[in-house]
């Protein structure tokens, strides 16, 4: 039997075997050739704690048994990769394999499963019989995969050596809208040589990543047909770099900062390496398309560093011009880093917790800033959490200038939070007793097998998710703060949203949630402005507010992505208010924008949509975007997204926009004569994204029109 327990926001898995456990909350599932199990809900694992007497049901299960072979020898594969999945249970089955080829997955319920092949070098089918599972084991399967087509040259500099260690990757553009698209990799050797076999016919965008050059801006496109070897030599521009020195208001040093330059020209380049500071505060940035950039220093991607005496509002960074073959030198000045905030975390017995991880996140002091960060502390993978001492005290540092939102939390089970803490004071934060939530969903006909539980508190950023399999409907959520939640349930055909409010210390017992049928949705996606239909967008639907993934596709159907005519159907979405949105399948090189509405879907079966406008891009990828000058309040984030509202909370005063009668305070309603309140606020980023020079029309509420012409970058 194979056991393993899985974090209850995390997809990776680990033996039940191993100790050293992060503490959080775990669900324990178990895999033998014929039977499945999986824990009621998660268990929390606190700090060197110990778990014993976790109990695992076993249910009936089959064994499933196939092979991966080459089609034209019927050679076994060396390396598989297949996975098994039941989209409208929801499910996703692991599967072992070995070098020859051969594959297997240990308790497989009961059910219909898509599959997906991979075998590198090789080219899977564009589809494989799904498989059914029902009481027996299903052995003998084969899959076959085929040469496919190579993509083969190499990587070289200008001058002509080369490039060693570059990362080449191959995706196909255009096409049919509902094409199944591909995709390769390779890392150049020595001699610059990369291989991306196993191809699909098609058209391919190349793109190369690596810190010693750059590639042209709009990549390199082939043309591979069936079964071909296409040789393409991969040559690279030259670059300039940077390097820099971050100081703080005294001239002192700083190290341990990242320091990122942003393309002014509004081109994109991923970086490899990280251009942390050392301890003379100095860095290097390699490998920099020619052109003007914008360097700036930050703690993480969340925590841009300020000038000191600026605010959140003001632009940080300094300018900087990259020449190619030559290095370019910047200062950066921002605020000190020596900040620090003490304190102590009790229990509610007024004892101190000396297994608790703090967390903090400057309070923004821009205009139109949020009133609550909570959310922000959070985000964990910015900064890792202190942990406190046995007495319960802790220390946060290198902080910069400003106020704080601290939480301290047992992770799993009970958190405090202090807000406006400055820098050089104390805290003493209170883990109050946790609360729970009991109760039992529901379908028309009867208790669901499976089902998943989310639940979310918009205000404070809380969330937990879990998972439950054969408790006749029963779920249990403990170890929770006090707040207001939002609970949504969702089980094979079904999902349902419940508010609920929970005190400290407060068993909820006896929740009922009865699941709503599930819809199909359907539409046409059209050019705004236009009846000309859009094809190729990626669409999905999920509830406007809260919890819930989005809908989009079932097992191998691809017509949730707009045909010729601009359909799609959604299958399986929830009823409701949903969020309806739509991503081009070639982001890049497409035409057109995001799509992000919002639809009230009523009724049972299928659903029309009618016509929903998508906008053109007004800029092409990789060209300059035009400055405006204008910051909006942030909205409260249980804020509805049809009640968002754009109400300027700074204006730039050296930005075009104060050069017009937009006042702080005004609210946009509309840009060159389109939308942009309320449910179609989204469509506000594509509609001034344009390039320098273009005159932007603003409808205001109240009544004025406005003529802005965007500032170069």
């Amino acid at each position: 039997m194979r056991c393993r327990a899985i974090p209850s926001k995390a997809p990776a898995s680990r033996s039940a075997a191993r100790s050293g456990w992060t503490p959080g909350r775990y669900t324990a599932t178990a895999h033998t050739d014929h039977g499945y199990g999986r824990s009621e809900g998660s268990t929390l694992v606190g700090l060197g704690q110990t778990v014993d007497g976790l109990v695992v049901k076993l249910h009936a299960a089959v064994r499933v048994e196939g092979k991966v072979v080459i089609s034209t020898t019927k050679q076994g594969c060396e390396e598989p990769d297949v996975s098994l999945s039941d989209g409208k249970k929801g499910r996703w089955t692991s599967v072992r394999s070995e070098p020859d080829g051969r594959v297997w997955a240990e308790g497989v319920l009961p059910g219909k499963y898509t599959v997906e092949v991979e075998c590198e070098g090789y080219r899977s089918k564009e589809k494989y019989e799904p498989i059914v599972v029902a009481d027996k084991d299903v052995t003998g399967l084969v899959w076959e995969v085929d040469a496919g087509a190579k993509v083969t040259g190499r990587v070289l500099a200008k001058a002509g050596t080369p490039v060693e260690g570059a990362s080449v990757s191959a995706r196909t553009v255009g096409g049919e809208a509902r094409m199944k698209g591909a995709w390769g990799n390779d890392r150049s050797l020595p001699d610059g040589t990369y291989t991306l076999d196993g191809l699909r016919p098609g058209t391919y965008k190349l793109e190369v990543s690596t810190d010693k050059a750059v590639a042209p801006k709009d990549g390199y496109k082939v043309e591979v047909a069936d079964g071909a070897t296409v040789q393409k030599d991969l040559v690279l521009e030259e670059t300039g770099s940077i390097k820099g020195t971050v100081v703080d208001g005294e001239g002192k040093p700083v190290s341990s900062i990242s320091a990122m330059a942003r393309s002014l020209a509004g081109q994109t380049q991923w970086r490899d390496n990280d251009n942390k500071t050392d301890e003379n505060g100095t860095f290097t940035i390699d490998g920099l398309r020619p052109g003007d950039y914008r360097v700036m220093a930050q703690r993480s991607w969340m925590s841009q560093l300020r000038k000191p005496g600026t605010t959140d509002d003001a632009e940080q960074g300094e300018r900087v011009t990259v020449r190619a073959n030559q290095t370019a030198t910047v200062r950066i000045v921002i605020e000190s880093q020596a900040g620090v905030i003490t304190g102590t975390v009790k229990d509610s017995s007024g004892f101190p917790v000396a297994d608790a991880f703090l967390s903090a996140a400057r309070e923004s002091d821009a205009a139109g800033a949020s009133k609550t960060t909570v959310q922000q502390t959070r985000w964990s993978w910015d900064d890792k959490p202190v942990l406190t001492a046995t007495d319960g005290t802790f220390t946060l540092t290198k902080l910069s200038p400003g106020m704080y939102t601290v939480r301290a939390y047992r992770k799993g089970g009970g958190e405090a939070v202090a807000e406006h803490v400055a820098i050089g004071g104390t805290a003493t934060l209170q883990i109050k007793p946790t609360g729970s939530i009991a109760g039992t969903v529901k379908t028309a006909s009867g208790a669901p097998e499976e089902m998943s539980v989310v639940l979310r508190d918009l205000v404070s950023g809380f969330s937990r998710r879990e998972s439950f399999f054969r408790t006749d409907g029963r779920f249990s959520l403990p170890d929770l703060p006090k707040g207001k939640f939002q609970l949504t349930a969702s089980a094979e055909g079904g999902s349902a949203q419940v508010d609920l409010e929970l005190g400290e210390g407060e068993q909820k017992t006896n929740v009922a949630v009865v699941l709503a049928a599930l819809v199909t949705i359907t539409g046409r996606v059209v050019e705004q402005g236009t009846t000309k239909p859009v094809a190729a967008l990626r669409m999905m639907a999920r509830p406007a507010l809260g919890g819930g993934g989005f809908s989009f596709s079932d097992g191998d159907d691809r017509d949730h992505i707009t045909d010729e005519q601009g359909r799609f159907t959604i299958k399986n979405a929830p009823s409701g208010k949903l969020w309806i949105r739509g991503m081009p399948r070639d982001w890049n090189d497409s035409d057109y924008a995001m799509l992000a509405t919002v639809r009230e879907v009523s009724g049972t079966g299928t659903v029309d949509l009618g016509d929903i406008a998508v906008l053109k891009k007004r800029v092409k990828q990789n060209d300059p975007v035009g400055k405006l000058g204008l910051r909006f309040a942030e909205g409260a984030p249980d804020t509805p997204p049809d009640k968002r509202t754009l109400e300027i909370s700074w204006i730039d005063p050296t930005g075009p926009a104060a050069k017009t009668e937009l006042v702080v305070g005004d609210v946009i309603t509309t840009v060159d004569g389109v939308d942009v309140s309320g449910a179609n606020s989204a469509s506000y980023g594509t509609m001034i994204r344009a390039a320098p020079g273009t005159k932007l029309s603003f409808g205001t509420k109240r009544g004025t029109t406005v003529i802005v012409v965007l500032a170069p970058p």
